[in-house]
């Protein structure tokens, strides 16, 4: 990883004793020693950590969120970032277990499937890809983080460029980040979190439900992209889910928006 405040900025760090400044808790949030990782790290035990621990924000201008995190289990805890918006409206994703994203005015809630539970992993989350997607703008900054449940946290870091997905292909990752040898976990996966793989774990996992995906305030969103009968399709297929045909056309009108995002 580059150093200097152009590329990253760290947001907690527990080597230090210092890092319980960086926080505000309530429950059982401690910070101990950790054997699998060698030192010391916050263990939330059904607590909260809310980082700022003043009022003032984060002011974070960079889209990824780096977590180094041990998650019990995926029903065990929740992530939730405030970000403001460029069209300067404040907008919360939440990463929690459920069985489908469910989109508001001013909030997502995102299951939190893809993170692996159970094991020391590095949290890549591209939380501009999730703010494009569920409410077609960007991010400006992140104001907050709060972390609720059962898990061990180490490091949190604000990145330019994601960190290396441990599942995709090297030629892939030329402008990712590798962590550095003091904060690597041996044997620590790391997971990049975006909407572009969980459509493709949406398309893929048959228990999970498309909910209101890309739509909640439909009207207003998705004539200004897609066409009337798009728009009728997506209507049919909710007053009928077991239909094929219209889950079909609603795979292709999701495909097209993630096109358009991406800048193809």
């Amino acid at each position: 990883m580059h150093g200097g405040s152009f590329f990253y900025t760290e947001i907690l760090c527990t080597l230090s004793s210092s890092c319980v400044k960086q926080y505000s808790s309530l429950g059982s949030v401690r910070r101990i020693q950790d054997s699998t990782t060698q030192g010391y790290v916050v263990a939330l035990r059904q607590g909260k950590m809310k980082i700022p621990k003043t009022e003032q924000g984060l002011d974070l201008r960079f889209n990824y969120l780096a977590i180094q995190g041990y998650f019990t289990t995926k029903e065990d805890y929740s992530i939730q970032i405030l970000i403001t918006c460029k069209d300067e409206i404040k907008r919360k994703l939440y990463f929690v277990s459920v069985s489908e994203i469910k989109i508001f005015e001013s909030y997502a809630i995102i299951p939190n499937l893809i993170i692996p539970a159970g094991m020391w992993v590095n949290v890549c989350i591209d939380m501009n890809s999730f703010i494009e997607y569920c409410f077609g703008t960007q991010m400006d900054y992140v104001d907050s983080i709060l972390v609720s449940g059962n898990c061990k946290l180490r490091v949190m870091f604000s990145l330019k460029f994601p960190l290396n997905d441990s599942v995709m292909p090297m030629g892939s990752q030329n402008r990712n980040y590798l962590l550095p040898a003091f904060y690597d976990i041996p044997n620590a996966n790391t997971i990049l979190v975006n909407i572009y793989k969980f459509k493709n774990k949406l398309k893929n996992d048959k228990s999970i439900s498309y909910g209101n995906l890309d739509i909640k305030k439909v009207d207003s969103r998705i004539n200004n992209t897609f066409s009337n009968s798009n728009l009728l399709a997506y209507r049919k297929y909710k007053q009928n889910k077991h239909s094929e045909y219209y889950k079909k056309l609603i795979d292709k009108i999701i495909k097209k928006r993630l096109t358009l995002f991406q800048g193809k």
